[in-house]
């Protein structure tokens, strides 16, 4: 049975996404520190200086925030209960590695 690159990119990121809905903040934390000091490491050689939105963390951040915010008030909380807060966190990673899969060139 053959499978073509597309197929193959497919299972891999569903794979991928079924991985990290299985990881604890905690693995999330870990590996996604060990990622942060590669990906500035290989960032920096390829672009000194980044000055691109994608590339900062605190606009990346302020837009999160924003959502998260109009959430709260549309339910009128003041608080995420930590249900919810392991459900934003993981649908946020899930989409970041959705996106990202699917814009990596290979």
């Amino acid at each position: 049975m053959k499978i073509t690159k597309r197929q193959l990119r497919c299972i891999i990121k569903e794979e991928k996404a079924r991985l990290m809905e299985q990881m604890t903040p905690a693995d999330m934390g870990m590996a996604a520190a060990k990622m942060d000091d590669d990906f500035r490491a290989r960032m920096q050689a390829l672009h000194p200086k980044p000055d691109h939105g994608v590339f900062d963390k605190s606009y990346l951040s302020d837009i999160i925030r924003e959502e998260i915010m109009d959430y709260l008030n549309s339910i009128g909380a003041d608080y995420l209960d930590p249900d919810e807060a392991k459900l934003i966190e993981r649908t946020i990673n899930s989409a970041t590695n959705s996106v990202v899969m699917d814009l990596v060139e290979g």
